[in-house]
């Protein structure tokens, strides 16, 4: 089972990486929805179970928030707050251990990110979110997970780089 989790884990990394690429917050969250069906799977089969309900409650949060510009019902702040109230509800329930807020702390951060239209905005609140998702990973011993935070953290650094670069 544990092959199987970093296969997945992997897997979500190549599409994770691309997300802090783009421009477009659609093409954001659309790869981000593809990269946490993965990051489910990899959670379930390490026993990251915390980890596997929020991002799991994370693709309906991707759903919603691709819709946010295109339908109406998916503009409402219900969702930022029924989202929010989701993960501290999960966090409740699941507090064994420090390291099991964890997950439930980046999903929330991550949520406003993702509420945000502003990209770089998501970018750089995706900082702490990736730090606490590092730690988890950890706690876990998932090698897929502890990479992938190191190679979205790279990925985040990059873009800063070439922002800067593009604004001279």
């Amino acid at each position: 089972m544990y092959l199987l989790s970093q296969i997945f884990g992997f897997a979500a990394i190549v599409v994770a990486y691309f997300i802090y690429q783009q421009g477009k917050r659609k093409n954001v969250i659309l790869l981000k929805l593809i990269a946490d069906v993965l990051w489910v799977l990899c959670f379930v089969f390490v026993g990251g179970y915390t980890g596997a309900l929020t991002t799991f409650v994370s693709i309906f949060r991707e759903i919603v928030f691709y819709n946010r510009f295109k339908k109406k019902w998916a503009g409402s702040k219900f969702w930022l707050c029924l989202f929010m109230g989701i993960y501290i509800f999960i966090g409740i329930l699941n507090i064994e251990n420090i390291f099991e807020i964890l997950p439930t702390l980046a999903s929330s951060v991550s949520t406003i990110g993702y509420w945000n239209k502003n990209v770089k905005a998501f970018k750089l609140i995706s900082i702490p979110v990736s730090l606490c998702m590092l730690i988890y990973n950890i706690y876990c011993m998932s090698i897929a997970g502890i990479w992938n935070e190191v190679i979205t953290l790279s990925s985040i650094i990059i873009f800063s780089i070439r922002e800067k670069w593009n604004k001279k």
